[in-house]
């Protein structure tokens, strides 16, 4: 009897890792390896009391008489108890030692005896057991655009889940499987894979922490990661909030009424978080990332791209600021290779290689000059002209056209050279390579 009062003393001083709970009819989980008490009150008839027994499932596992004297039928598993409250009422316990997923199952607190048959049980709850299992250390990959996360937890029951915890409290579930445990054939070995955005992950601090728990299913509820392990991966280098915003066809000066179509990119984030805002009005468009407008000389107009986290938190901006001209002051010219519109001081070709260039003026009469050297494959002539706006040539690069240039011109009539762009290719032999760079 003194060690079962010693297991008593143990458990009641241990609450924390105790649930004592009374008359529902689920109990709550049970950690395997834990002790874990089971507690009923319930009022009685002081001129007929009756002898109790706790059962589990069909098996009984202890009894107490009315006279508060109880046995234990599995000694040093299980240890029974009853206690009177006041005249009428009662308490009985059954403390569970060390819980085992044998544990699992159907408690019931009965009367036994001759007019048990007649009387209602008085207590019954199903409980279930889980493990937590052994974490296993986290590792992680980066790679340009994402953070690749692997966590793995041993000897965990019933079948987990995975959530995790990225340095902006965002919390999203993971990939997991399962397979059985090599030993026990019931527990399970569980990995979680996590794909993050590293655009998730920009942090104002030198390194970020993420939080990985990995928890069983026990109800089956969003309450369940409490019986989870979580492992912290932490020194990840942050990303810090250069995001490399850019801006395309967005010139510098434009012709007054012309519209524009400025667009706003970032290299790490969708086009969704950018924003476009003229003052501290936001630009309404078709495309977040567009800004579409009618040029005016006055006023002069400063447009802000801003790149916004989730909780609109601006991470970088770039402004924009188009000096507008009267018309006739210029006649827009663009110029492209290869498909490519050119605004870059310089473009890559591969030696050998066709080059197709596109003079474009729109409506106004279109001249594409070149130096000698240069020669349209379908004319044979080094310049091509057209009055409806467009020009085009095509010639292949070598060894003669180092340093040589042509030039893209926008006439308005009569004859008034009101825009061009030149290029001038640089070309550079290696071994039997060379590489065209051209120069505005």
């Amino acid at each position: 009897m003194d060690i079962n009062l010693n297991i008593l003393n143990k458990v009641k001083f241990l609450m924390i890792l105790i649930v004592k709970w009374k008359g529902l009819l689920t109990c709550p989980p049970a950690e395997e390896g834990k002790p874990y008490a089971i507690s009923s009150t319930w009022k009685i008839n002081p001129e007929n009391a009756m002898s109790v027994s706790w059962r589990k499932d069909e098996a009984s596992i202890g009894f107490c008489d009315f006279s508060l004297n109880c046995r234990n039928y599995l000694n040093g598993i299980y240890f029974v108890t009853m206690n009177r409250t006041s005249n009428d009422t009662l308490t009985s316990d059954v403390f569970i030692k060390n819980v085992s997923l044998s544990d699992e199952g159907l408690w019931r607190l009965i009367y036994i005896g001759l007019d048990s048959l007649e009387l209602p049980e008085i207590f019954n709850c199903t409980l279930k057991v889980y493990a937590r299992g052994k974490t296993e250390k986290c590792n992680y990959q980066m790679g340009s655009l994402y953070i690749y996360i692997t966590c793995s937890v041993t000897r965990i029951y019933p079948a987990a889940s995975c959530l995790y915890q990225n340095v902006k409290n965002e919390t999203g579930i993971g990939n997991v499987t399962h397979s059985k445990h090599n030993s026990t054939k019931i527990h399970f070995e569980v990995k979680c894979e996590i794909t993050l955005p590293l655009s998730k992950l920009i942090s104002s601090n030198n390194f970020y922490n993420i939080s990985v728990t990995i928890y069983p299913n026990v109800t089956n509820t969003d309450d369940d990661v409490i019986y989870g392990s979580q492992q912290v991966i932490s020194g990840v280098k942050a990303l810090k909030a250069n995001t490399n915003l850019s801006l395309e066809n967005c010139p510098d000066e434009v012709e007054e009424d012309i519209q524009i179509e400025c667009t706003c990119k970032s290299s790490l984030f969708p086009s969704d978080s950018v924003l476009w805002f003229n003052g501290p009005d936001v630009v309404y468009n078709e495309f977040n990332n567009v800004l579409t407008f009618t040029a005016k000389i006055k006023p002069r107009e400063t447009f802000t791209c801003r790149l916004l986290s989730e909780k609109n938190i601006t991470l970088d901006y770039v402004e924009f600021s188009p000096k507008v001209l009267q018309k006739g002051s210029i006649v827009p010219v663009r110029l492209y290779i290869n498909g490519r519109f050119q605004k870059d001081s310089y473009v890559s070709v591969g030696y050998n290689t066709n080059v197709y260039v596109e003079c474009v003026t729109y409506g106004f009469f279109a001249k594409v000059s070149c130096d000698k050297y240069f020669k349209d494959i379908a004319t044979g002539l080094s310049t091509c002209q057209n009055d409806n706006g467009y020009c085009h040539m095509t010639f292949k690069i070598d060894l003669t056209m180092h340093l040589r240039n042509c030039t893209c011109k926008a006439i308005s009539w009569p004859g008034k050279v009101s825009t061009e762009k030149q290029m001038v290719f640089y070309v550079i032999g290696i071994k039997n390579y060379l590489d065209c760079i051209v120069f505005f």
